[in-house]
């Protein structure tokens, strides 16, 4: 028993051990929240027509720069059930893009979209993505926390050396 403890010690203490995770508190049950509200819109889910209409609104939303459509579109997509990754971070995007951005709502998209993917180099864009969101609720704690999880998982790309983790500074990645 005392070879198992030690043995569990000393794999925490390796450094990178733990070097995948992360987490902000609160994030994931609020975003399940708003999950739960989304799906209330199509409690037996929509039907294949109506998800591609929602897909084709949102593209042609953000193809028009129409960022408030294109997060309803998008909202409209992921309500109607088996909301894919790549539909959790355009509605993060457009979130973003609004004006005002709804930077919480961004921050909850994104953090489905991390969830949801593979880890490693496949959660960048997510993590990005809530960076700007936590700077723009002026959580610079938790931005910088999110930028080190990017060069955690790039530790060798250059272009992710550029981020700047700096309270109040703006991303450019």
């Amino acid at each position: 028993m005392r070879l198992l403890l030690l043995l569990f010690g000393l794999l925490l203490a390796v450094p990178g051990a733990e070097a995948q995770g992360f987490e902000l508190p609160g994030l994931s049950g609020d975003a399940e929240a708003w999950q739960r509200e989304l799906t209330r819109r199509f409690p037996a889910g929509a039907t294949a027509q109506q998800k591609a209409a929602a897909e084709q609104r949102a593209a042609q939303a953000e193809r028009a720069a129409n960022w408030p459509a294109a997060a309803q579109a998008w909202e409209e997509r992921i309500a109607g059930g088996d909301a894919k990754p790549e539909h959790w971070l355009a509605l993060a995007r457009a979130e973003l893009q609004k004006s005002p951005p709804d930077a919480s709502r961004a921050l909850q998209a994104a953090w489905f979209n991390f969830q949801a993917v593979a880890a490693g180099e496949a959660e960048i864009p997510s993590l990005l993505l809530m960076a700007d969101a936590l700077q723009r609720l002026d959580r610079p704690a938790q931005q910088i926390q999110a930028l080190n999880a990017v060069l955690e998982r790039a530790p060798n790309n250059p272009r992710y050396r550029q981020c700047s983790p700096r309270p109040g500074a703006t991303p450019a990645c």
